[in-house]
């Protein structure tokens, strides 16, 4: 009966140590990856939506730095599936935001933010949560 009980407890944390891994490994975006200051991701949205929730949450204020200041939008340009989204910190300059757009496919498009000149993956995913959160 001891061993029977001993089998059934390791095959139980078996079990439960393959579910967490499991989840833990879903849970990873393979999709997502930062390159070149760029927070790259692919949303499963169709390009307009990503686009208009963009613009939206930059000119609405609901896009703005650690101390409360929020972005002016300083270009936005589209064009044949592509999206050029940049904007400026009203307080300071030199701290701007660029978010590039792609149409990869009906319902797939790819994201590409940058803070400043070297980017700030916090910031950058923060963004990419408030966008989602749009949509």
């Amino acid at each position: 009966m001891k061993k029977l009980s001993k089998l059934l407890l390791r095959m139980l944390i078996t079990i439960l140590v393959t579910i967490i891994v499991a989840g833990c490994a879903s849970i990873n975006d393979s999709n997502t990856r930062y390159e070149n200051g760029y927070y790259i991701t692919e949303l499963n949205y169709n390009f307009n939506d990503v686009y208009q929730a963009t613009i939206n949450s930059i000119s609405s204020g609901i896009t703005y730095d650690e101390n409360g200041h929020v972005y002016n939008l300083l270009e936005n340009s589209e064009i044949n599936n592509k999206a050029t989204v940049t904007a400026v910190n009203n307080e300071d300059p030199k701290d701007r935001l660029e978010i590039i757009i792609f149409k990869i496919s009906k319902n797939n498009t790819k994201i590409m933010i940058k803070y400043a000149d070297h980017g700030d993956s916090i910031r950058s995913s923060a963004l990419l949560d408030t966008i989602n959160e749009s949509l």
